[in-house]
């Protein structure tokens, strides 16, 4: 099995329940509003405490923070003293163009899916309105390729999930579906030509525009190891690797390559120091389960090839794409 060398980790003295990428590096913060900002490489450039109930935070290539709590856009410094404050009950999701500074914001009134483009002040400078499909979906930006578009995830549970591209003229936003109903948030390559998404039992790849289905994987799990164990799904996580390959995680946090040309999964691999161990082992309530995991939780793309994941809630490891891939100089184009 193939170990990946890593750039940097450090380990928190919070949980990393929110990660985003910044300008400069990484955002991460915990549930009760405890917040680090760290660089490309891990090294901790200033702490917050922004209390409970922060849904989201972004951070431009300035400093500036933008964050939603307590049914509140703020935007200024890491602290609630210094930062401008609107009253949004509406918004959930928000995010800094890297281009010019301004913010994207996007939450559900129940009926209507509400998202706007807003500048350093919090005024709304282009607006957009359409239907919630499912009514109160929760929803969360998925970065684009392109810096006029975002991806806009809408969920509600069990009544389904899908994708929309929002995408803005300079004038006026637009809304485009991505043809993803029920499938978690899209991963686009980086020239926006196709992308990669998961449900529950398999991995789709699709070109875009168009959105024409390229192939599609369904996930294999593997039988139990003792009548103890339980069997091992596929997860959430899956990344875009160099060479026409992609990751996807397991529920269980082991990590497994995909080649895209043929739709076939290629092979296993660990990050040093997050070895396979046992259920048991990670999690010591679960004594009698000797299935095989890692302390893997989630990935995040980050500066120049890097991925970010994080582990066992509040370790950070820093690594190269190229070294998840099995052949990343591989040649490779989707029609």
């Amino acid at each position: 099995m193939r170990e990946i060398p890593l750039l940097a980790q450090t380990t928190l003295p919070h949980r990393a329940d929110l990660v985003r990428r910044t300008a400069g590096g990484f955002v991460a913060v915990s549930r009760n509003g405890r917040v680090s900002v760290l660089d490309e490489r891990l090294s901790c450039l200033r702490q917050a405490q922004l209390g409970d109930g922060v849904r989201d935070i972004s951070l431009d290539a300035d400093g500036r923070a933008a964050w939603l709590a307590r049914q509140r856009l703020w935007i200024g410094a890491l602290d609630e003293a210094a930062a401008v404050s609107l009253p949004t009950p509406e918004l959930a999701a928000l995010r800094w163009r890297e281009t010019d500074a301004l913010l994207w914001t996007a939450g559900s009134t129940g009926e209507t899916i509400q998202a706007a483009l807003r500048d350093a002040s919090g005024a709304a400078l282009r607006e957009l309105e359409f239907d919630d499909p499912y009514g109160d979906s929760v929803v969360s930006f998925i970065e684009h390729p392109d810096p006029r578009c975002i991806v806009l995830w809408l969920a509600a549970g069990q009544d389904g999930q899908r994708s929309v591209l929002l995408t803005d003229s300079g004038q006026a936003l637009s809304v485009t579906a991505l043809g993803t109903e029920d499938y978690l948030p899209p991963v686009f390559e980086a020239n926006g030509g196709w992308f990669v998404a998961t449900d529950e039992e398999e991995l789709l790849l699709t070109s875009w525009p168009g959105a024409v289905e390229l192939g599609r994987l369904s996930w294999v799990t593997e039988e139990p190891v003792d009548a103890g164990s339980d069997p091992d799904p596929a997860g959430a996580d899956v990344r875009i690797l160099p060479g026409g390959y992609a990751s996807w995680s397991s529920t269980n946090g082991r990590l497994h390559t995909v080649d895209l040309t043929t739709m076939q999964f290629t092979d296993e691999f660990v990050l040093a120091g997050h070895p396979i161990v046992t259920i048991a082992q990670l999690y010591p309530r679960l004594a009698e389960d000797h299935g095989p995991a890692t302390d893997f939780d989630q990935s995040l793309a980050g500066p120049d090839g890097a991925v970010l994941t994080v582990h066992s809630g509040a370790t950070l490891a820093l690594s190269e794409l190229a070294d998840w891939s099995p052949d990343p100089g591989r040649r490779v184009q989707f029609d």
